[in-house]
């Protein structure tokens, strides 16, 4: 009797401990990283900078600014977007729109006050692709002129 137990134990504890272990999921809580290629918008430090798809501008005079920067890590879909309503106020960053559409959630910030007639303030745009169950692309959008 107590070698079936073991056996049964051993089926049982062993899986999970090679999941854990091994790594099979991703990092649940997600932390911001020390500064992004954007300083007032946080990226977790799982996620990693995707060049071939990203883009920027600044003009001469420095007072309009556009970014489009991808980013690639392994989170679940449901945590970069927590990580993200919850470290942009952080940053000064308001949550103006949530948009689900299509396999992804898109949320849109703004900076500054309350008014949404606002001209000139600071806009985010942070779009999050499910790849499949543990991979997620990010792609932030922030604009200033």
């Amino acid at each position: 009797m107590k070698r079936r137990t073991m056996v049964m134990l051993f089926a049982v504890v062993l899986p999970v401990l090679v999941a854990v272990v091994g790594g099979c999921e991703p990092q649940r809580t997600l932390v911001p990283a020390d500064k992004g290629l954007i300083g007032d918008v946080p990226v977790p430090t799982t996620f990693k900078f995707d060049p071939e798809h990203s883009s920027g501008y600044t003009s001469q005079d420095g007072r309009e600014r556009y970014c489009n920067y991808h980013y690639k890590g392994r989170a679940f879909f449901t945590d970069v977007e927590a990580f993200y309503k919850r470290q942009m106020p952080v940053d000064g960053w308001r949550l103006q729109q949530d948009v689900s559409a299509g396999g992804r959630k898109t949320l849109y910030f703004r900076k500054g006050g309350i008014d949404p007639t606002a001209t000139n303030v600071p806009t985010c745009v942070v779009t999050i692709f499910a790849k499949d169950e543990y991979a997620t692309a990010i792609q932030i959008v922030r604009t200033e002129r």
